[in-house]
Order: C-alpha cells, then structure tokens, then sequence
C-alpha cells in the first residue's frame, strides 16, 4: 500500500492525537524522519495557537528545544514540520517507567531549565510546562529533553482589559489559578510540578475541581512520603511550589541553584533575541486575540489536548490586577482535572 504523501512529505505513521492537532512521524525528501503536525484551518483559535508557536520556534534554536523544520499549507490544513524525537514524551516515560531516581531527575532537570533559560530570555512565556509537552530525543538511557508545544506561549505585553486563564490544571501556578496576573515564575511553578513527579511519581497536588485544586494547594503542606528525598532536594522542590509567587524562585535564582546547576548554561540566542530585561518578572495579564472594540462572549472555554484557556472579558483591571476568579469558575464548566492521554 502506498504511504500517504502531503506537500512533499510522506505520513509514515499516527503518533499522536488531540483536539489542536494529530501528529505523524514522517520523513522528508531526503528520507530524514520529522514529526509532521497536521492542523485543520476551520478554527481560528488553533490557527493563532499555530502562528505563536511558529513564531517562537523560529526565534529560537537550542539543543532543549523541538527544532523547526518547516510549514506548509493545504486548502483545508496546516502541516507544521518538526524534528523527530524518538523517545515520545515524558508522560509516557513515566507511565512506562515510573518514578525516577534523584540523579535522573535532576539530569532531566538541568535540560529542562536550559531550553526555559533561553525562552525566558527572549522575553516568552511557556504557559503550558506540563510532561506531555517535553519530548524525549531518544529510547537510550540518557535522552536529551526538549520543551514542546508552543501555542500558548505568549510575550511579555503591557496590561489590559482582558485576562487569561490557560494551562494544564495540575500543573498550572496558583496565582493562574487565582485569576491573578502572572509572570515567569509561573513556569517555574509547573517546574516545580514536573520534578515532583518525576521523582515521586504522582503530582504535588490534586483535588476533585479548580477550587479544591487550588484550596489543597493553599493549605496543604507538600508531602515527600514514600521517597527518600535528599534536604537539598527538598528544599529546592519547597523554593519551587510555594504558592505566594513573591516567595517562589526568580528566574535567575533558578539557574543558578546548586540543585540545578552550577551555573547558569550556555545558550545560543539570535541577535537581539535577548533584551536587557531577559529576567524582568513584570505581571501582566496576557491580552486575547479579541480587539477592545469588539464585543465578546462572558468567557470562551476550549479543550486543547488536556490544556485550557479562558478569556474573560473585564470592565476593567481592578486595582490589585487581578480579575474575580469566581466568574472564570462558573463559566470553567468544561474543566476536567485529569490530562487527556493523545
């Protein structure tokens, strides 16, 4: 049977599939293999999700982040081209393997906070940390991670009138959760998440919707039963899951903690791609797609591959910045806690 063929790749087989997106490994005309996402262009939300993840991934080459290969166009889809990363996600390591031990975590760990160096230093946020968007170079014992799936990452804009809620729930920053404004240190959160797991096997913290999510998180001390955790370890995972953000980790902090590594890494930017504010952890409040003079709906709510994102429409910011999250909650009717498996 001839394998399927589109704008001059060939479909080898389906990898992956989720609401944003179904995912084939491929090969190229030089029989190179490449991760080929193909994206319908009916919805115009995935359509924007697709233009910011091309325009980071074109900004920035790093060995810890997925490379951009290409994009292409059809009359009824988009077919963005990456390369191949044999070793699937890290959810499926986890699911196949189980926890790990510190020495690998903290392996996975340094590569990690290298690909999230340079994207903080371009002045981006991730916005949706989470193990099934880090991919695995390879099936070796020592596979090279890479930070994936860019359609939420945003800039650092000023403020305005609309905020937005997005993410994966258990592994989203409280103050995201709080319907506050936010920063870098809100990836450092889902960081933080992320290693837990890693070496733990389970999330730092559940609950049976967004409000006991985000009550437990508040009021619950973060528990290392059932492992035996290095102090410095610990430690780092406390600086890490604090729900204040005030009191979590910078940026900076974070690249140059012993537990990560013992100095920040080297990192290849584009001229110009890193301002003289690379570690700037202003707030904002991320501006959706919606201009200010158009009307829009109380809240729009989307599935994205165990991911979410609500826009809320405000009068105005309140003073403290943050929008009532009890609106954002009551329109959040499609939330699910657990991450639907692609």
């Amino acid at each position: 049977m001839a394998k399927k063929q589109v704008a001059g790749y060939i479909l080898e087989k389906r990898i992956g599939k989720g609401s944003y997106a179904t995912v084939w490994k491929g090969r190229d005309d030089k029989q190179e293999l490449v991760a080929i996402k193909v994206i319908s262009r009916q919805t115009v939300t995935e359509t924007a999700q697709l233009r910011q993840e091309v325009e980071v991934l074109r900004k920035i080459s790093h060995p810890n982040i997925v490379r951009f290969r290409d994009l292409k166009k059809s009359t009824a889809h988009f077919y963005l081209v990456l390369e191949y990363c044999a070793g699937g996600d890290l959810s499926q390591f986890l699911r196949a393997k189980g926890r790990v031990q510190e020495e690998t975590a903290r392996r996975f760990l340094t590569q990690i906070a290298s690909g999230l160096f340079v994207l903080h230093s371009s002045n981006h946020l991730h916005r949706d940390l989470k193990p099934q968007n880090i991919l695995l170079s390879d099936c070796s014992v020592d596979p090279v991670l890479k930070l994936a799936d860019f359609g939420f990452a945003r800039a650092l804009p000023e403020q305005d009138m609309a905020a937005t809620v997005c993410g994966s729930p258990l592994y989203m920053a409280p103050e995201i959760l709080r319907h506050e404004p936010y920063d870098a240190k809100a990836d450092l959160w889902s960081v933080g998440a992320i290693l837990y797991e890693l070496l733990l096997g389970r999330t730092p913290f559940s609950g049976s919707n967004p409000l006991q999510l985000l009550a437990n998180i508040e009021t619950t001390a973060l528990s290392f039963e059932g492992v035996q955790l290095s102090a410095p370890g610990q430690q780092f995972l406390r600086a890490l899951l604090v729900h204040s953000p005030s009191q979590r980790l910078s940026s900076q902090a974070f690249m140059q903690h012993p537990y990560v590594s013992l100095s920040p890494p080297s990192v290849s930017l584009t001229q110009g791609a890193a301002s003289k504010k690379s570690h700037g952890l202003r707030p904002y409040i991320a501006v959706s797609e919606t201009s200010k003079d158009q009307p829009s709906p109380v809240a729009d709510v989307q599935d994205t591959e165990g991911s979410f994102i609500v826009t809320e429409w405000i009068d105005k910011v309140p003073k403290s910045g943050a929008a009532s999250p009890s609106v954002a909650w009551r329109s959040w009717s499609a939330w699910m806690l657990a991450d639907s498996e692609t």
